[in-house]
């Protein structure tokens, strides 16, 4: 969030509880109850990510509705939306096989606390993944391609085919980007200001200046309907609780082991690394390198489908798997049955 001074957050699924200090911050404020913001049509991005800050204005009632929408782009392509459900989780909807990306956060939304979502599509890979806080929780590979396509509707805060999902609270630092955006790209600037001049930036609502208009030059300006209005931020304060943030490094027991075709290897960082997860047959042979490369601290989960670097299937017995970082290093085993 814009001028905020963050003493404590967290970087999970789980809400994001923060001891905030906002200064003459602007943003949206929707009652539920027929406002919105109704935006232009933007050209259709085959990759893409959408960001933007959500604050509920009143703990979660899930007999109220049963969910409520806070952005969509309805276009020929399959239709994205991003929606809060009465389950306790914020869906990524493109009406696409598969159907949605689910990231459970609370199962009662924190009148006043802040949440950050960001939902990507790339086109290369054709993975949808969804993040919460700056955390990657859910990926889907789709067998279509997919677009964010905006022709036929584009909005903030509201469902086009319903008049009782709008949603209730504040939300801001709206930004649409031309490509699949990573963790580190997200986690570096999703506390700070944009100049709305970045590379790849397609729009970027800011409400900075009172109004819901575009802050890159592409001119892409919004619409306030309704009721909504563009409010300063008051003093908020929510008690902080202990980062949920890796303490240190794990690597986890596969599940399922044994196994057959695939087992999932998840391990955990407490900071950034270079990063080596390798499988190793019993003679001492790797036969697999499942990650190399820098990561940042988080939690982390890879899948192993029995097949070598060479892409053979390997045979049925027992393997190793090591995980190697600047400063850990453990290997545990698993049983292949075939």
């Amino acid at each position: 969030m814009k001028n905020m001074i963050i003493k404590l957050y967290i970087l999970t699924c789980s809400l994001i509880f923060t001891q905030m200090a906002f200064g003459e911050n602007l943003a949206l404020n929707l009652d539920g109850d027929g406002d919105y913001v109704t935006l232009p049509q933007i050209p259709p991005q085959t990759s893409y990510s959408v960001s933007f800050w959500f604050s509920p204005s009143a703990t979660w009632d899930s007999s109220a509705v049963d969910r409520q929408i806070i952005y969509e782009a309805n276009g020929p392509q399959p239709d994205t939306y991003v929606q809060l459900n009465d389950d306790g989780t914020v869906r990524y909807r493109t009406f696409t096989t598969p159907l949605n990306n689910l990231c459970s956060i609370t199962d009662k939304w924190i009148a006043g606390a802040w949440y950050h979502i960001t939902v990507t599509y790339d086109s290369i890979s054709h993975i949808k993944s969804i993040y919460a806080n700056g955390i990657e929780q859910s990926s889907d590979t789709l067998s279509i391609n997919l677009s964010l396509n905006t022709e036929n509707a584009h909005t903030i805060g509201r469902y086009t085919y319903t008049e009782s999902q709008y949603f209730k609270g504040r939300i801001d630092e709206v930004r649409i980007w031309d490509h699949a955006r990573t963790q580190e790209e997200i986690l570096a600037d999703m506390h700070t200001d944009l100049t709305g001049t970045e590379e790849g930036l397609v729009a970027y609502w800011n409400f900075d200046d009172g109004t819901a208009n575009d802050g890159t030059a592409n001119g892409y300006d919004g619409t306030l309907m309704g009721e909504a209005e563009i409010i300063t931020q008051p003093s908020v304060n929510v008690d902080p609780i202990i980062s949920k943030l890796p303490k240190q490094c794990i690597l986890k027991q596969n599940y399922p082991n044994p196994f057959n075709p695939t087992t999932a290897i998840s391990y955990q960082l407490p900071q950034r690394s270079k990063v080596t997860l390798k499988i190793y047959n019993l003679l001492g042979k790797a036969v697999r390198t499942l990650v190399d490369k820098d990561q940042i601290a988080g939690s982390y989960s890879v899948i192993w489908d029995m097949h070598d670097d060479n892409g053979q299937m390997v045979s049925s017995g027992i393997y190793m798997y090591r995980l190697h970082t600047s400063d850990y290093m453990e290997t545990r085993k698993m049983i292949l049955i075939r």
